[in-house]
């Protein structure tokens, strides 16, 4: 048994990490990416350093987290409402809804889960303690023998 739960632990972390590589290179691993939060604009549900997976959708919702593409930069928030299939987005501690319309070409993701990894400062120390949980994890399955 524990063999089975360490080699699932490394499969997950395997996961993660393939996800974690592929957002460095700006690409996706099976519509899958992360990115890290760098401002304030979600507080309190987001803060600053958490890390986020998020993956393409066919379709989204009103109060779906969301992250876009807005003049070669990355913006996670919420959407408010939709209009003529485009939607208004906002942070949740902002005041006032982002500018404009966002068309859903430019949405990279919904958001699926969040890390709270405080004190990570780039998306390598990300990459760098999965990978470690990841080796650790494959030690633990080949070094100690499961009990038969």
């Amino acid at each position: 048994m524990k063999k089975v739960l360490s080699i699932i632990l490394i499969i997950i972390m395997l996961f993660i990490i393939l996800i974690n590589v592929s957002s460095v290179f700006n690409t996706s691993f099976l519509g899958f990416r992360t990115f890290r939060i760098s401002s304030g604009s979600m507080m309190p549900y987001l803060k600053v350093n958490d890390l986020i997976i998020i993956k393409k959708q066919d379709k989204y919702h009103v109060n779906d987290i969301v992250t876009y593409e807005d003049n070669n930069s990355y913006v996670t928030h919420r959407i408010i409402k939709i209009k003529n299939n485009k939607y208004v987005l906002k942070g949740d501690a902002n005041n006032t809804n982002d500018e404009g319309l966002v068309a859903k070409k430019n949405i990279v993701g919904k958001l699926l889960y969040k890390f709270k990894l405080i004190g990570f400062n780039s998306s390598f120390e990300y990459f760098a303690f999965f990978f470690g949980v990841f080796v650790i994890g494959l030690v633990i399955t080949i070094l100690i023998p499961d009990k038969k």
